[in-house]
């Protein structure tokens, strides 16, 4: 609905006043939350910012959060398979994300960090469904979701 998409998009604001206690010692860390769904090419929220006016760790953040959000499983649909994640991250290289922190995602070693961090979120997710007598997400033979409509942005899901 759109209250819960005004809702939704209030999170990077919400999540900077947060952290607004640490801007002192990490200075830009509220600009950098706070910015982490603008897009490349300048579609994204909340300030319309594009290319190198969006901070370099909200570009790293936009990657993290999108590859997080996709490989979780959530009550609506069970996680995406990483390589699944990782091509639709690559689609939109130029268009949501930073051409050149896509870029880094295809350097082997880093690809198997990304896996090892899915592996990792769907295990703590079963762990949290055992411990509420939940069936939690599956780890092997992940479940992929459905492609994303055409038009939709990697991670357009709240």
């Amino acid at each position: 609905t759109p209250e819960q998409r005004a809702e939704m998009k209030a999170h990077p604001h919400e999540s900077a006043d947060i952290l607004g206690p640490l801007e002192r010692i990490h200075p830009g860390i509220t600009r950098m939350v706070s910015s982490h769904h603008e897009c490349w090419d300048g579609s994204g929220y909340p300030e319309g910012l594009e290319a190198e006016e969006i901070p370099l760790g909200a570009r790293l953040i936009a990657v993290a959060d999108v590859f997080d959000a996709l490989t979780q499983p959530r009550s609506y649909r069970g996680p995406m398979a990483p390589e699944e994640v990782l091509r639709r991250i690559h689609e939109g290289a130029g268009t949501q994300f930073d051409p050149a922190v896509v870029r880094l995602l295809d350097r082997p070693e880093i690809r198997a960090y990304w896996k090892e961090i899915a592996r990792g979120g769907c295990l703590e997710e079963q762990s949290a469904g055992e411990e509420d007598g939940g069936s939690g997400g599956k780890v092997d033979g992940v479940t992929a979701a459905a492609p994303a409509p055409r038009g939709s942005r990697a991670g357009d899901e709240g």
